[in-house]
């Protein structure tokens, strides 16, 4: 009986340690998600079909829970809602684009606020905004 008492504290206290996340460690995953989330969602409103939907859906990358928060995801398709229309209208902008590349621009407008310093920066401003919210140090 003391055994398996024992054998569970010490069970439970690695449980506790090896999902305890450091501050600095979850504020990188809360950035890498959001941008994340932010390129699968632009690609989602750009092409609005069924087939990128799916495609979606099956990948893995990124957290497996939504750690974001139900403003912010709500927050990302706004955006990228924007950035679909952003890639409309290139689409029509043949000054920067090469003969025969009419269609949609969406993988570039997509990769441009991926990789940008600007989604980068509005999914620190959110992680700082949502440690406020919740009182975390």
């Amino acid at each position: 009986m003391i055994r398996s008492l024992l054998l569970l504290a010490i069970l439970s206290s690695m449980n506790v340690s090896c999902f305890s996340i450091p501050q600095k460690r979850f504020k990188e995953a809360y950035i890498e998600e959001f941008k994340l989330v932010y390129f699968k969602s632009c690609l989602n409103n750009t092409f609005n079909n069924t087939e990128i939907r799916d495609l979606n859906k099956r990948d893995k990358s990124g957290m497996s829970e939504p750690i974001l928060g139900a403003h912010v995801y709500s927050l990302i398709d706004s955006l990228t809602r924007v950035n679909a229309s952003e890639s409309f209208r290139l689409s029509g902008d043949s000054g920067e684009l090469s003969e025969g590349s009419e269609g949609i621009a969406a993988y570039r407008v997509c990769l441009d606020a991926y990789t940008g310093k600007g989604v980068e920066r509005l999914a620190k401003r959110k992680y700082r905004e949502g440690k406020k919210l919740y009182n975390v140090e």
